[in-house]
């Protein structure tokens, strides 16, 4: 399988190796200051599931707590990679990495069509910061999803998939 390699920005090198993912950082202005909190939460589509928009947080529950100031945050900087398979199968064979063993034949396996990377800010209230600048994909969100208390995100919506088949039978 052939493997394009992501081209990832200085300072979001933590993405490197992570495969299709979201990564969500909540943002907090205290003292005047706005600040990224140093935990990031990580999110990732259905592998099964190919027309599941969602990505769903991978270590449990995502808190929407105040900082050590007693600040909520004011909103969240989404990141993260976003790669193409041509189905199932490749993205199952890039989970196991490389086997020189495995018998291949060139040009029938194409492996990874496509990376991108992508950061996104949005408000706490679902709206998007237009005016931030970078390798920016604002088209890719589409909303979070918040527990009906709004002490959670459950999930966060999108357009496209960060795990996407172009044959997705």
């Amino acid at each position: 399988m052939s493997i394009i390699t992501p081209d990832i920005p200085k300072g979001f090198e933590c993405l490197n190796g992570l495969g299709p993912h979201l990564q969500l950082q909540f943002i907090y202005y205290s003292d005047g200051k706005i600040a990224m909190d140093d935990k990031a939460h990580v999110f990732r589509n259905s592998v099964d599931n190919g027309h599941d928009m969602n990505v769903y947080p991978v270590s449990g529950e995502v808190l929407v707590e105040k900082n050590a100031s007693g600040e909520y945050p004011v909103g969240m900087m989404l990141f993260g990679m976003q790669y193409s398979f041509q189905d199932v199968k490749d993205y199952r064979d890039f989970q196991k990495g490389f086997d020189p063993d495995e018998k291949t034949y060139p040009g029938i396996r194409c492996g990874i069509s496509e990376t991108r990377f992508f950061n996104i800010a949005v408000s706490i209230n679902n709206k998007l910061n237009e005016s931030q600048g970078g390798q920016v994909r604002n088209y890719l969100f589409k909303h979070l999803n918040f527990s009906k208390d709004f002490k959670k995100i459950e999930s966060v919506t999108l357009t496209e998939r960060v795990l996407k088949y172009i044959s997705p039978n």
